[in-house]
Parts: C-alpha cells; sequence; structure tokens
C-alpha cells in the first residue's frame, strides 16, 4: 500500500513531509514496560525530543515468537515486571 493508496492515513502528511524534505521517516519501536514502565515511557519521550518522526509502542504479550530475539527477550522481561499484571502508566 502507498500513501497515495491510503488517503484516510494520518501518516500521509509525514511522509509526505519527509518525501519533500529528501530525507526518510525515522521510525523507532520500544516494547512498554522494559525495563519498567516509567523507563519506556521515558525513552519514548526522548526519541520523539531527539527527532524520530514516528514511535511504534509495543504492547507485550505472552507469545512473541514472530519478533527476533532481542524484542522476545525484552518483551519476557515487561511480562515479568510490572506489565505481568496489567500496565499502570505513570501520572
Amino acid at each position: 500500500m502507498t500513501v497515495e493508496q491510503c488517503e484516510t492515513s494520518k501518516l500521509g502528511p509525514l511522509f509526505e513531509s519527509c518525501r519533500a524534505a529528501g530525507r526518510a521517516a525515522l521510525i523507532g519501536y520500544l516494547p512498554t514496560g522494559y525495563p519498567d514502565v516509567r523507563t519506556s515511557v521515558e525513552a519514548m519521550t526522548a526519541l520523539v525530543e531527539s527527532g524520530c518522526d514516528i514511535v511504534e509502542v509495543g504492547v507485550p504479550y505472552s507469545d512473541p515468537g514472530m519478533d527476533g530475539p532481542t524484542i522476545q527477550r525484552a518483551t519476557e522481561a515487561a511480562l515479568r515486571g510490572e506489565c505481568g499484571s496489567g500496565i499502570r502508566w505513570p501520572r
């Protein structure tokens, strides 16, 4: 699917802006709750403040078989920690 095919996408204008600037969009990924919820939120904030265009937020689940080993380990750690009994976002 191209940006042109997805006219209702809220990401379309972002990709168009990046294209007009002659650059690719920088997309980051972080799993929620690794190493703990507060630190993961701080890391996501740091990505945005450092110029990351999009932050994909991973939600830990019990069968991350399609993820690579690094994300699998982070997901398992998040589930053993605060995310194992539900996410409690810091205020």
